[in-house]
């Protein structure tokens, strides 16, 4: 059910994108494995992890979804 909603929500972003990105379902599953390695991770070795996990789900965000242009434009011109 979990990846379900992550697959919409993949879906939606795919539909609003001019850009070219990946099948929904396969970005979904990119992004739960990935998140899923994180707290994989902190559980088993939490000496793995050098950076703060929450801050690392954030970059694996923007480089699945493409959002990390828009958050650099924005700090930019700041």
């Amino acid at each position: 059910a979990a990846l379900g909603l992550i697959v919409t929500a993949f879906t939606e972003l795919h539909t609003g994108s001019k850009k070219a990105c990946g099948k929904p379902s396969e970005l979904a599953e990119l992004f739960w494995a990935s998140l899923h390695g994180l707290a994989s991770l902190r559980i088993a070795c939490s000496q793995a992890l050098t950076g703060d996990e929450f801050r690392l789900a954030q970059v694996i965000t923007e480089k699945i979804t493409g959002t990390e242009e828009k958050a650099l434009t924005k700090t930019q011109r700041r």
